[in-house]
C-alpha cells in the first residue's frame, strides 16, 4: 500500500469515526484507538524528520555535510550538535548517514540550519588551516587580526583545537589586553578571549 493510499484511508476512517463515535463502546475499540494514536505519533515524528531533511535548508546543510564527510565524521557532527544545543540520540550503531540526517532534521526543526552550516564551514576551515605562528610580536598581531575577522563561533572553534597551545592562548590574551591568571586553563580563558579578539578587531577596523 502506498503512503498516499493509506492517507486516503485514514481520511475516510476519520470521517467515519467522527460520524459514528457515539456508537462505539467497550475496551476493544478503545484499545484500537490507543494503538492507532501511539502509531500516529510515531508516524508524525517520521514525517517531520523527512520534511526537515528534504526542505531547502535541510538539503543545503546535508549536501555540505556530505561534501566534507571525510572531515566532519559522526563524532564531529555530535560535537557540533552539542554546540548548537541539540541533543542527538546516542545510538552507537547509527551509520554516518543516519547521524547526519538526524542532525539536519533537528537543525531545521530548531531554525538552526544556517548556524549549523556556519559551524561546519568553520570546523572544516580550522581542520585544514596550518598551525598558527605566534613566534614574534608582529605575527601575534597578525593572528589576532586574522581571528578577529571570523565569527565568534569560528574563533572559538579555532582556539579550542589542539593547534593552539595554552601558551599561545595566553599570548593572544595579553595582546588584546585580557588579564589571565597564572593557573587558568584554556576552557576558562576562551569565552572572554573570543570577545576581546572580536572587540580588538572592530576597534582596529573602525579607527
Amino acid at each position: 500500500m502506498s503512503y498516499q493510499t493509506f492517507a486516503d484511508r485514514l481520511i475516510a476512517l476519520g470521517n467515519n469515526l467522527h460520524k459514528h463515535a457515539d456508537k462505539l463502546s467497550g475496551t476493544a475499540p478503545a484499545k484500537a484507538v490507543k494503538s492507532m494514536n501511539d502509531n500516529a505519533e510515531k508516524l508524525e515524528k517520521m514525517i517531520e524528520f523527512a520534511r526537515g531533511i528534504e526542505s531547502p535548508e535541510g538539503l543545503a546543510l546535508g549536501e555540505l555535510l556530505e561534501k566534507h564527510a571525510g572531515v566532519v565524521d559522526p563524532k564531529t557532527v555530535r560535537s557540533l550538535a552539542t554546540k548548537l544545543g541539540i541533543k542527538l540520540s546516542s545510538n552507537a550503531k547509527a551509520s554516518a548517514g543516519e547521524t547526519r540526517n538526524a542532525f539536519v532534521s533537528a537543525c531545521v526543526a530548531g531554525g538552526l540550519a544556517k548556524n549549523a552550516a556556519a559551524l561546519v564551514e568553520a570546523f572544516v576551515s580550522t581542520h585544514r588551516s596550518p598551525k598558527p605562528d605566534t613566534s614574534t610580536a608582529e605575527k601575534l598581531r597578525a593572528e589576532v587580526r586574522r581571528l578577529g575577522a571570523l565569527s565568534s563561533e569560528a574563533i572559538m572553534m579555532e582556539l579550542e583545537s589542539k593547534k593552539y597551545t595554552l601558551a599561545q592562548v595566553k599570548a593572544l590574551a595579553e595582546n588584546v589586553g585580557l588579564v589571565v591568571g597564572k593557573n587558568e586553563k584554556k576552557p576558562a580563558i576562551l569565552p572572554n578571549l573570543v570577545h576581546h579578539i572580536r572587540r580588538s578587531f572592530e576597534n582596529t577596523r573602525n579607527s
